[in-house]
């Protein structure tokens, strides 16, 4: 609302500006007023603030000291301060400048200080008058507008001019108006008819405007800055090495974000890089978990987990210990985890519970402690019974592992719900978790039925908990998602079963492959006495050997026929027999010819090598061998794999261009 007011009426009484001067005429100075006589006794200043007073009465003091004082006597609000303080202003006492300094630097002074700052504007020598302009600049009040336009009359010495002017930007926003009297006036006759609410309207969209200003020109300077710094860091890295790391430190602990951001990016790109940060820079990282600021804790606690400097896992743990933001508290948490202690539990514990925002890193933690056993179950339940209270679709894999791990029986099975419906991710975590607590074998054997990423913890619960014949089959006729995963898979499995339970299975399979499989961990090195019966050892090698011929693998078959125990309860002919056809097949005839195998072996092994080149001397040893006494039908079959061998042969060569 627009008029003429009471308050302006009382403005214009004053005789701080004229009427000719609303109307754009040049305001005259204001006439100095005698000092004011000495007022009454007022209210008694507390114990407490006499010692600031007679600190700023003291012109003998320190600037720092008076300022301090000053600052102290103008926050208290006590009737007694407030008049001692006004008093003194008003006055234009010694003790004037350090109040005075006190107010300029207060966003927003106690209205009881206007009509003293006033005063001594009024009454005080231009070589004094600046401070007393500048305070004014606090009051966001039209009286103090008023007040310093009467001071930037071209009749005032430049350096009063120029500190009204400051004053009236600081206090207007206004400060693109500069030392433009006529641009300042232009604006006071355009706010003079503004009621309060008008008026501060007017201001608080002065400084927005102002603000905004001050921060785009702030993020310019920064970005300018940045950029300098970072070509500075490029000239300084292929310099000696004890500069970078100097540099490095001084931007980590630079009060300005911008320069503390790019510290943090060179820090983090030196590591990505495989460089060694100095220990300099560890040490300043390290400086920061205690930094005032969340955000600036939280970078901290993730570089010190990258860099791991000396006496990085005291630090973390102290500052998690003392940490009340869960932004920096979520960082502290999974830093922490790299370096369990038993004494973090409880600070663990608490921000599990605390939210969403910390639970992921406080669940990282105790998940740490436990594989420490530095936490019991007992301790935990309180998590336990919130991650139960979850749907076990939405838990995530860590929450799934602990749960798992310290949620006993209840807990277990409500993270083999996750086994149904879940995505691959939780599925997979459930399943890990699961594979090694009995009683849920079968559950993850389920799962992998469908699901060829649930092969390894398949596999490892078969082995885990002895999960015998049935449980070996059903892993042998799981999907893998690759050919190694399965072999390595099934391997393990079968190595951690009784050997006579792999050796029932791989007799009724019909791949050799998978019977290999089942027993070729009989030929690998053992340390130690085998507990294994020999005869059920001699059983498993004699079906690897067999599986291994007849994969066309006579190459190993040999080593494991002789690593068959003698007094294992194998025909010592079934060896031989086995032992003289993968010789024929390699080509060792002479070795083949000192064994007692009868033509029936060599004519296996004949069959056997039928495509080898050495195959039409088989049957030429055969002949030479056996001729007097072979049956017709021997000589018929010797007939047909000469016949058949001599033909591959032909077929084989290659025709000359």
């Amino acid at each position: 609302m627009r008029g003429t007011s009471v308050t302006w009426a009382a403005w214009a009484a004053l005789g701080v500006l004229s009427a000719p001067s609303l109307a754009g005429a040049q305001p005259v100075a204001p006439v100095p007023v005698a000092a004011p006589a000495a007022a009454a006794p007022g209210p008694e200043v507390p114990e407490q603030y006499r010692t600031l007073l007679a600190t700023c009465d003291d012109p003998t003091a320190t600037k720092d000291a008076r300022d301090a004082a000053g600052a102290r006597l103008v926050a208290g609000g006590d009737p007694g301060v407030v008049a001692a303080v006004t008093g003194r202003i008003a006055a234009a006492s010694p003790a004037a400048e350090p109040l005075l300094g006190a107010i300029a630097r207060s966003p927003t002074p106690r209205a009881e200080l206007f009509a003293a700052v006033r005063d001594f504007v009024q009454i005080a020598p231009d070589d004094r008058i600046v401070a007393g302009l500048s305070a004014l600049g606090s009051f966001r009040t039209p009286e103090a507008v008023e007040t310093l336009l009467a001071a930037t009359t071209p009749q005032r010495p430049s350096a009063v001019r120029a500190a009204a002017f400051r004053a009236l930007g600081r206090l207007t926003g206004r400060d693109d108006l500069a030392e433009d009297r006529a641009g300042w006036l232009s604006w006071y006759e355009d706010t003079r008819g503004l009621d309060r609410a008008e008026w501060n309207a007017v201001i608080v969209a002065g400084l927005a405007r102002r603000s905004d200003r001050l921060a785009a020109e702030q993020a310019r300077a920064g970005s300018r800055l940045t950029d300098a710094f970072r070509r500075l860091y490029l000239v300084v890295s292929g310099s000696t090495t004890e500069d970078r790391p100097a540099l490095l430190v001084s931007l980590l602990l630079d009060d300005r974000d911008e320069l503390r951001s790019l510290g943090f990016e060179l820090v983090t790109r030196e590591l990505s890089a495989g460089g060694a940060v100095d220990p300099t820079v560890g040490a300043a990282v390290i400086r920061l978990l205690g930094h005032g600021s969340a955000t600036v804790r939280a970078q901290a606690a993730a570089l010190v987990s990258q860099m791991a400097p000396a006496g990085a896992g005291e630090a973390v743990a102290a500052a998690l210990s003392a940490e009340k933001d869960p932004v920096a508290a979520a960082a502290l948490l999974t830093a922490a985890a790299r370096w369990p202690t038993p004494h973090l539990s409880g600070p663990a514990i608490r921000w599990a519970t605390n939210g969403p925002e910390t639970r992921a890193g406080a669940v990282q933690l105790l998940l740490a402690l436990a594989r420490a056993e530095m936490v019991t179950a007992d301790e935990v339940a309180p998590v336990c019974r919130l991650l139960m209270a979850t749907d076990p679709l939405e838990l995530t894999p860590p929450e799934l592992r602990l749960l798992a791990a310290m949620g006993g029986q209840g807990g277990r099975e409500h993270v083999a719900a996750a086994l149904k419906g879940a995505g691959p991710g939780r599925r997979l975590a459930a399943a890990e978790a699961l594979c090694e607590q009995p009683g849920f074998g079968t559950a993850v054997l389920d799962a992998a039925a469908t699901d060829p990423a649930l092969f390894d913890a398949a596999a490892r619960a078969v082995a885990s908990q002895r999960m015998g014949e049935d449980g070996l089959r059903r892993l042998l006729h799981s999907p893998a998602p690759t050919p190694a995963a399965r072999n390595s898979g099934v391997a393990m499995a079968a190595e951690m079963a009784p050997l006579p339970v792999v050796a029932h299975l791989a007799a009724d399979l019909a791949a050799p492959a998978d019977r290999e499989l089942l027993l070729g961990y009989l030929m690998e090195p053992r340390i130690g006495p085998s507990l294994e019966d020999p005869s059920i050892v001699g059983r498993g090698l004699l079906l690897l050997a067999q599986a291994r011929l007849d994969m066309g693998r006579p190459d190993a078959a040999l080593p494991t026929l002789a690593a068959i125990p003698e007094g294992g309860g194998i025909d010592p002919a079934t060896i031989q027999n086995l032992r003289t056809v993968a010789l024929l097949w390699t080509g060792k005839i002479e070795e083949a010819a000192e064994s007692s195998a009868p033509v029936g072996i060599w004519l296996d092994g004949l069959e056997r090598a039928i495509t080898q080149p050495h195959a039409d001397e088989i049957a030429k040893a055969i002949e030479s061998r056996f001729g007097a006494t072979m049956s017709p039908v021997d000589r018929a079959r010797l007939a047909a794999l000469t016949e058949r061998a001599r033909a591959i042969a032909r077929d084989s060569q290659v025709p000359p261009p």
